[in-house]
């Protein structure tokens, strides 16, 4: 496929709702995160149209949640100004950063039109500052000593006090004990991953059997929240695979460091 036949209907479809055709581009080689001239994705397009079926399938096909344009604008940004809460609320829950500034400085509820939009960015971004645990939602490499260097996903204990978050930077610690300080907009409520059991089976295996006793248990009940928080959208097929792969498996497999665990988690 050319890149003209690849993408113009890709960001066609996106644009126009047409579920079919975005289908059909994406199995014939199309690339969910190819930008037009002025960086807006086919995420972007449907993110900012309240197209909520084809951002989940963008997103199930590869799309980057956080992806900027030109303007720094994160499919996050766009709907939260044009789209719908629904739509919103997919983006976070697919690891959408919500601390995302633009090139105005403007974070996804400061451009926020509709109310119900507004307070719901407002309480996740307050429940981000609250948490003793986040996920990192992009890559960093460490560019001074006190830094701490981390890769998309992993999951960082926040060290800085909750009456110190409102700066640019925090102090947090990894699941190998190591600290530093982090840039306070990398890190989020929810990342999130395709193959999730694989990323856990390997994040578990490059750790020790002690430093997996002391982060097991918080991340078990991380999942446990996840989990009964798709319940309540009323995904089924989500929920029965995040109760399966983060939590019945791994808790099988070694459940006594799940329940000996003496670290305690704040769920937020």
């Amino acid at each position: 496929m050319n890149q003209y036949v690849s993408l113009i209907p890709v960001l066609d479809g996106s644009l126009d709702g047409d579920l079919d055709l975005v289908k059909l581009c994406i199995k014939n080689g199309g690339d969910a995160n190819q930008p037009n001239e002025e960086g807006l994705t086919p995420l972007h397009s449907a993110a900012c149209n309240g197209h909520a079926k084809i951002v989940n399938f963008l997103l199930e096909n590869g799309a980057n949640v956080n992806v900027v344009d030109d303007d720094l604008w994160t499919p996050l940004h766009g709907a939260a100004c044009f789209g719908e809460v629904a739509v919103v609320r997919d983006l976070v829950q697919h690891g959408a950063n919500v601390a995302a500034a633009n090139a105005e400085n403007d974070l996804p509820m400061d451009i926020a039109v509709e109310e119900k939009t507004k307070k719901y960015l407002t309480e996740v971004n307050d429940n981000r500052k609250k948490a003793t645990q986040l996920y990192a939602l992009y890559d960093f490499e460490a560019e001074e000593d006190d830094e701490l260097s981390f890769s998309a996903g992993a999951i960082l204990t926040i060290i800085t006090p909750e009456a110190d978050r409102d700066t640019t930077w925090w102090t947090a610690q990894s699941v190998n004990k190591a600290k530093g300080f982090i840039p306070a907009n990398f890190v989020g409520v929810h990342y999130y991953c395709k193959w999730g059991i694989l990323l856990l089976i390997f994040s578990n295996r490059s750790c020790t059997r002690q430093q997996r006793a002391s982060t097991e248990a918080p991340y078990f009940y991380f999942c446990l929240s996840l989990t009964f928080q798709s319940c309540l959208t009323h995904k089924k097929k989500k929920t029965v695979f995040l109760a399966f792969s983060y939590m019945i498996l791994p808790f099988l497999s070694n459940p006594i460091h799940y329940l000996q665990s003496d670290v305690v988690f704040s769920p937020f």
